[in-house]
């Protein structure tokens, strides 16, 4: 919403309105131990998600990373429309924060078959460094995460460096995974710190290179396919292994790769070389005129996903805003020409 009101797409009458809707309900959600928002939600019920996918009063536990999302959503709120302010401190005074973070490491929750809550570090490269830098924004100390590590190495995927994450997957702890979104998301919602932008670069080329040697147009990230299959991660590489698909679990999803809509347009925004024309040219492929924006299409037969997310189109509206005027967090003026300067076309070549 608030790239579609920066961009004139929606009216201020509009978006206050959502914002207002948006904020009450949240006021009024349960929280995971009466601590932090559990990761899912029944929004018709506003009840917790369990662990057994159904509606009920303890919950499953929650996710320092996905939290971090909601928590810059709130400060780029606050402070482009002030008059939320209130209404998010109250939201905010609810939540324990501190919990998010323990030894200077980010950390989650969830609960045991035996109904026990336990603390787990949480996070893996790339969505440890976006969250670590959304946690400073409040004050949270985070130096142990977000900053060059021992369990981080190099590899080579068609004769490109990569940094790979060398901790292996866990789905509570997260997946030990080298995908799109999380240096997309760091890009065109933060910008891009001096040590992430060349991480993120490497992500990018490896994908441009993919095409360059096969010809396959290649934008690898997660989204939503139809059901049952929901969640799918594509990745460059995930425990060692590369151009792998898998579900939240870690399960190989064969059948499922796909080329994705959103990941395609955040990296033609975010670097302007000869392959970002390749990548709108096939993302356009995914555009349905009466529903917006598919996930994506299948690599298998180039068959359209026929799944409409808010996660691929909230994707590809914040990528727009990145083009005209920067990162969604703003705190340089209308046009921050430093931001957008970033969009070169061999940065590090």
């Amino acid at each position: 919403s608030v790239a579609a009101h920066r961009l004139g797409i929606i009216e201020i009458g509009a978006f206050n309105e959502r914002m207002s809707r948006l904020f009450d309900t949240l006021s009024r959600l349960p929280l995971f131990d009466d601590a932090l928002p559990n990761h899912t939600y029944d929004l018709q019920k506003l009840g917790m998600i369990g662990r057994d996918g159904e509606v009920d009063v303890v919950g499953a536990g929650w996710s320092a990373v996905a939290i971090s999302r909601m928590l810059l959503a709130f400060k780029i709120i606050c402070w482009e429309y002030p008059y939320f302010t209130p209404q998010v401190r109250d939201i905010v005074s609810r939540w324990q924060l501190h919990l998010l973070v323990e030894g200077g490491q980010m950390q989650g929750a969830h609960l045991s078959r035996t109904g026990r809550v336990v603390l787990h570090r949480e996070g893996r490269l790339g969505y440890e460094e976006y969250a670590a830098r959304v946690m400073a924004l409040y004050n949270l100390e985070t130096h142990r995460s977000g900053e060059g590590r021992s369990h981080i190495q190099l590899t080579h995927i068609d004769g490109v460096e990569l940094a790979i994450d060398t901790r292996p997957s866990f789905p509570i702890e997260g997946l030990s995974l080298v995908t799109s979104d999380p240096y997309i998301a760091h890009g065109l919602e933060l910008g891009w710190s001096r040590e992430t932008l060349p991480m993120a670069y490497q992500v990018f080329r490896v994908q441009r290179q993919r095409f360059a040697s096969i010809g396959e147009p290649t934008a690898a990230g997660t989204g939503y396919l139809e059901a049952p299959a929901g969640r799918v991660h594509c990745a460059l590489i995930i425990d060692n292994r590369s151009w792998r698909c898998v579900n939240d679990d870690g399960a190989p999803r064969h059948d499922a790769s796909f080329f994705s809509a959103g990941a395609a347009i955040g990296w033609a925004a975010l670097f302007e070389t000869d392959y970002a024309e390749v990548l709108r040219t096939e993302a356009v492929r995914a555009l349905d005129p009466r529903k917006g924006w598919r996930t994506g299409y299948y690599l298998r037969d180039s068959a359209p996903v026929e799944s409409h997310t808010a996660h691929t189109n909230a994707l590809i509206l914040t990528a727009i805003h990145y083009v005209q005027r920067g990162p969604l967090l703003n705190l340089l003026g209308e046009v921050p020409t430093d931001y957008l300067s970033e969009r070169r076309e061999t940065p590090f070549e």
